[in-house]
């Protein structure tokens, strides 16, 4: 009876532990559970008129979010050249937009921007509820992202997905003792960079998971 207990217990665990990949609009803004549910969608331009160029754009915070940027960036660079033939990461993006005084956040400097690199493809990032908190007993590392992909010559969108992904470290003291043990897990979590490094990395890998392979239709 034990035996099957633990099983069960097991079994859960790692089902909440899954990765589920669900149509984008089965999906509502806010009801993913971290960790839990990728949000995607790919338009049928993908495939008749395949990208060949991904331009990384800089990441938009809508709340929160601006200290995960370049990891954002860096990440969402590294995981691109799995899917496309040609990515323009941040670095090389910035040396271009800064001899042609181009300003990101208007349209047709981007636009001239993709010209000169020669790149079909931009890539934005929405930043919907990212955060890193610390409560003293309990810290946690919430990165929640919006990525899409759009045609350069018309907007058009290509494909874009949806997640939340989420640490946390610490919990509820039930004595002076457990009081003194979360408060040390929770600060040590919170002091650790390379969690949120991580939790980002998490993410991204997540969402450009749901991309097609653009290099194998070459």
């Amino acid at each position: 009876m034990e035996g099957c207990f633990l099983l069960l217990i097991a079994s859960l665990v790692l089902g909440c532990a899954e990765t589920r990949y669900a149509a984008y609009n089965d999906v509502k803004v806010g009801t993913e559970h971290p960790n839990r549910t990728v949000a995607f969608e790919i338009d049928r331009a993908f495939y008749t008129d395949f990208p060949d160029c991904a331009l990384i754009m800089p990441p938009a915070s809508a709340k929160g979010g601006g200290q995960f940027a370049a990891l954002i960036e860096m990440a969402l660079g590294r995981y691109l050249t799995s899917k496309f033939t040609r990515v323009i990461n941040p670095t090389e993006r910035d040396i271009v937009a800064r001899r042609l005084a181009a300003d990101l956040s208007r349209p047709e400097d981007r636009l001239a921007l993709a010209e000169e690199v020669g790149c079909d493809s931009f890539v934005f990032t929405d930043n919907l509820d990212s955060h890193s908190k610390n409560l003293i007993v309990w810290s946690q590392v919430r990165v929640g992202l919006e990525v899409r992909m759009v045609r350069v010559r018309d907007g058009h969108m290509l494909w874009r997905a949806r997640h939340v992904a989420s640490r946390a470290e610490g919990g509820l003291p039930l004595s002076p003792i457990t009081f003194v043990v979360e408060t040390f897990s929770s600060t040590r979590f919170s002091r650790d960079r390379e969690v949120a490094a991580s939790v980002v990395d998490d993410a991204l890998r997540r969402l450009v998971a749901t991309i097609p392979d653009a290099r194998s239709y070459r």
